[in-house]
């Protein structure tokens, strides 16, 4: 009963009841996608240019572990999660400054859970998880430090819903936490997650509006809108049900009290569930999915115009083309691992060719700049 008096609240579907039950329907049918499919896609398809950034390599900016990057104003900014640092490079991969303030001094932080660029004021937010937020400008200088409320024990990422508010997630707590700058106060937890579970809800931003979908939901709601619903992934017959997610709850339960916790077994070995969506993101023409399903990581590509979508694991080009990295139509890859390929040698120019080619194993990495087509 309890759930459903949230829903009615929030006019919208929270992460334990049926997908697509929503009261706050958009009154558009979204189209039914075969995740069983695997369609021949390749980047011509929905890639207009690519772009390959040799990141200048000096001791003092030599990354070891980018978990985020982010394009603001023609400069990259990259969270070395590993380092604890936050390091900027312009267009043309020349290294601009790096912010490493590890300690605790008022203008230090204990250790960085996350980062984000708020794009009404230019500001860099840097979050640490046990409650401060430091605040430095676009060129790397300290501004201020804030404690956040006591309330929420953990802070594990940041997003600007607009001039006055952030939006954060807590692990295993809450999937929204809304913030209010001016009062330094919490004016709403929603959301609530299932205290064994370490998995997240789905967050990114589009247009200046943040995009948030509750765990084990196909619903994506404008939490800059009062969490109105946007559209909803329909995968037909595959869909989550509510007496899925309770069997996935008490089998998270279960596996935490041993120690480990696999979203692949709860599909694969325990047949659970038949998906799990890792990402959602948004562009001027698409809209794009990164699950976990029983055939492996599938991404989801609906074109908003046509209606069109296509389910498939890599490009032609063997690209695994992951979309976390979106920034309107923008998408930036750089290499994941040794099994990712994140760019196509027969796409490139030959002075991009070049760069790939010269490249030595202790230079700093590369980066993918995809622009799509719009």
């Amino acid at each position: 009963m309890i759930p459903g008096i949230i829903r009615l609240y929030l006019f919208c579907v929270w992460g334990v009841l049926l997908i697509g039950s929503s009261g706050c329907s958009s009154g558009k049918s979204e189209p039914v996608i075969d995740l069983r499919r695997e369609d021949k896609v390749s980047l011509r398809d929905f890639v207009d240019s690519i772009d390959i950034i040799q990141l200048e390599t000096r001791p003092e900016c030599l990354i070891s572990s980018i978990s985020k990057v982010i394009p603001y104003r023609n400069n990259y900014y990259i969270f070395d999660s590993r380092q604890q640092e936050i390091v900027c490079f312009d267009r043309y991969g020349h290294f601009i400054f790096k912010i490493s303030k590890k300690g605790r001094g008022p203008e230090e932080y204990t250790y960085l859970g996350d980062f984000n660029i708020d794009p009404f004021s230019g500001q860099l937010l840097l979050l640490v998880p046990f409650g401060e937020i430091l605040y430095f400008d676009p060129e790397g200088r300290f501004l201020s430090k804030t404690r956040l409320p006591e309330e929420i024990k953990a802070y594990n990422e940041v997003y600007v819903l607009n001039k006055d508010e952030l939006l954060f997630v807590s692990a295993a707590r809450y999937g929204a936490v809304i913030y209010s700058r001016p009062d330094n106060k919490i004016t709403g937890t929603l959301f609530p997650t299932d205290p064994y579970s370490n998995f997240s809800p789905v967050i990114y931003a589009y247009k200046d509006s943040v995009y948030f979908s509750p765990v084990l939901d196909n619903d994506i709601l404008c939490a800059t809108d009062k969490f109105k619903k946007r559209y909803t992934w329909n995968f037909g017959a595959l869909n989550i049900t509510s007496s899925q997610v309770e069997k996935v709850n008490a089998y998270t339960k279960l596996q935490s009290k041993k120690g480990r916790l696999s979203m692949s077994e709860m599909i694969t070995k325990e047949n659970l569930i038949h998906y799990y969506i890792y990402g959602n993101s948004e562009s001027s023409r698409y809209r794009m999915a990164i699950l976990e399903s029983g055939a492996g990581m599938k991404t989801v590509m609906v074109d908003k115009t046509t209606k069109q979508h296509r389910v498939f694991s890599r490009t032609v080009e063997s690209v695994n083309f992951v979309f976390n990295g979106l920034y309107d139509d923008t998408v930036i890859l750089w290499d994941y691992g040794v099994r990712n390929i994140y760019y196509a040698k027969e796409l490139l120019s030959p002075e991009q060719l070049e760069i790939v080619e010269s490249r030595l194993d202790s230079d700093n990495p590369l980066l993918a700049i995809y622009k799509l087509k719009q």
